[in-house]
């Protein structure tokens, strides 16, 4: 596990050079469990990823206009420790924030000049054991634990790390192949986001159109140009 700031993150990114990121998270932590222990307690956790009533949680952000609690939630790209992604859903920029995601804007405030995507609130209940996998080639996420144990584990490339819940957020190379266990009494709460390219925002304009042939998403040029204060 490396130590770093903020905004080392994209050097790290660019140099794959890490399972796990620990970066301190300027922020009012008491306050932050608070707030997300009211939400998880105001609404119905939603089943994530084929792992029933062991993993589920709300989404603070959204795209589908028609589903804002639950579209960070319903996303779901298994990949394999080896071979071709078992269930994919091509991916979406999930920006806006829902009302829930309004509640913790300061987080959101926190995190820049990150663009963290597909924030959502995950609960992994004691028993839980994922299979090995990846995200692909270009995801981390970002992890701020509320509620864990030494007995909850994130394995990755077979070395277990456990996620402290002490105001920390913790980046996660899910390039790499990972899985979580659950082996303690107490449910894993964290909260999580995605970053990906699109997440830094210095990169140079050749970078940017290749990585969006690469990941076959012409249709978000203009969207992204944009972002970047970039002309077509």
């Amino acid at each position: 596990m490396i130590q770093c700031r903020l905004k080392d993150i994209q050097k790290h990114y660019v140099e794959n050079d890490f399972d796990v990121l620990k970066v301190p998270l300027n922020i009012d932590f008491e306050k932050l469990k608070r707030d997300a222990f009211e939400i998880i307690q105001a609404v119905d956790l939603k089943e994530k990823d084929t792992h029933g009533e062991k993993y589920k949680g709300i989404g603070l952000q959204y795209e589908d206009e028609s589903n804002p609690l639950y579209d960070a939630i319903d996303q779901f790209t298994f990949i394999p420790g080896e071979g071709e992604p078992r269930v994919y859903r091509k991916s979406k920029f999930i920006t806006k924030k829902n009302e829930y995601g309004e509640k913790l804007d300061y987080l959101f405030e926190a995190l820049q000049p990150l663009n963290a995507f597909r924030g959502r609130i995950l609960n992994a209940a004691p028993g839980i054991k994922m299979h090995p996998h990846t995200d692909g080639k270009y995801v981390l996420n970002i992890h701020i634990p509320l509620q864990s144990d030494p007995d909850c584990i994130m394995n990755v490339n077979g070395t277990p790390y456990y996620f402290e819940p002490d105001g920390s957020l913790y980046v996660l190379n899910a390039r790499r192949v990972h899985h979580i266990t659950n082996d303690s009494q107490k449910d894993r709460i964290h909260i999580i986001f995605t970053l990906n390219f699109f997440s830094f925002r210095q990169w140079p304009k050749e970078t940017i159109d290749s990585i969006i042939e690469e990941m076959k998403i012409p249709e978000q040029r203009e969207r992204i140009y944009k972002y970047y204060g970039l002309t077509p």
